[in-house]
């Protein structure tokens, strides 16, 4: 996340659609040979459980899958149904920007050391009728003032890159921000990518797919992610 679309569209476009994979990674506890990232979410409680800071929480979290949608493909090691916390977290997302420019890579990197990134919970979505992969991240950040000012650097190095379209408005959400891929290249994908602050969290979502892009339907989709996170089990 936070390098831009097109970075997005290609590491989606080269991953391993395969069945539903749970990663559970953190960094302050070691793991230990023959426990999956199942059995050690079932000894840390069940999604949504727990203090607001407990990493079942922040997946709780997450939109869960529309019956239009199937689980996505794997993000690296991490899977397609993550949590990471601490340092995994931190190392995800300078990863994300490597693609950018040296001076705002640099500078990127400079803000997130400034932070104080919580945790990391991200998902990916599938849908064969739109053919699109999508994948939803929300990071919890230590305060509101550290989410809203991460959402507004991120919102500002797109407008400093200056290749993104402005995209459809989150119906509901007016500080969620969706731009638009340039024109699809030879591979003729192209993307979106929309990012909102809510409280101490960061939502982003990336999607890719063929053009014409569904991007009302993607912001949709956004849209049911910001209403589960402010009203858990009323989106429609």
């Amino acid at each position: 996340m936070g390098s831009g679309t097109v970075y997005a569209v290609q590491k989606l476009d080269a991953a391993d659609r395969t069945a539903p994979t749970v990663v559970w990674a953190d960094s302050d506890e070691p793991d230990e040979p023959g426990r999956n990232g199942a059995e050690r979410r079932n000894e840390k409680g069940e999604a949504g459980a727990g203090k607001p800071g407990d990493a079942p929480a922040l997946a709780g979290r997450l939109l869960p899958m529309p019956p239009d949608h199937a689980p996505g493909p794997d993000i690296g090691e991490f899977g397609n149904d993550y949590v990471l916390t601490g340092q995994d977290a931190r190392a995800v997302l300078k990863e994300s920007g490597r693609d950018l420019p040296a001076k705002q890579r640099r500078e990127r990197e400079r803000s997130l050391e400034k932070l104080r990134i919580e945790g990391l919970a991200g998902r990916t979505y599938h849908s064969e009728e739109h053919g699109t992969v999508t994948q939803i991240q929300i990071m919890r950040m230590k305060n509101r003032a550290g989410a809203r000012e991460l959402h507004q650097s991120y919102v500002q190095l797109y407008e400093l890159l200056g290749i993104f379209r402005d995209g459809p408005r989150v119906k509901g959400h007016k500080n969620a921000t969706c731009l638009l891929a340039p024109k699809p290249g030879k591979n003729g994908l192209t993307g979106m990518n929309c990012t909102a602050q809510v409280d101490d969290l960061l939502v982003t979502l990336l999607v890719n797919g063929a053009e014409p892009l569904p991007a009302k339907d993607m912001a949709g989709l956004m849209k049911d992610q910001l209403d589960h996170i402010t009203a858990p089990g009323e989106y429609v």
